[in-house]
């Protein structure tokens, strides 16, 4: 089932070595992570000022994954130069009893404005 691979990416506040400065910055926690995605829905929805079509994808991660809202997940196996934003993050058992085997993530893709 698991037939893609990506990267998670995760904001963290790293010290800009010029400025001193702290920032936020994304920095991939794990890649070549086992995964599947599937389409989940589409719409219309307004970003920075102008309406962006936005996809919606459920991504299942076997249960010991940690995700969190707000990482990225990109270099997904099949799609170039996309980054999804996790959403939400929810536990699958699939109906094996209490123990988690999935990771289900619902991720957006808003078209136009992932390219990297």
């Amino acid at each position: 089932m698991l037939n893609k691979t990506c990267t998670i990416k995760r904001k963290v506040l790293a010290q800009s070595a010029t400025t001193a400065a702290y920032v936020n910055t994304l920095s991939s926690i794990e890649t070549s992570v086992p995964c599947t995605c599937q389409v989940d829905s589409g719409s219309e929805e307004f970003f920075a000022g102008k309406e962006t079509a936005v996809t919606r994808y459920r991504f299942y991660f076997l249960g010991s994954q940690t995700l969190k809202t707000q990482d990225e997940l990109s270099a997904v196996t099949g799609f170039t130069n996309v980054i999804f934003d996790v959403q939400s993050v929810g536990l699958d058992d699939s109906g094996r009893g209490m123990t988690p085997t999935y990771i289900k993530v619902i991720a957006i893709d808003r078209k136009g404005q992932n390219q990297a």
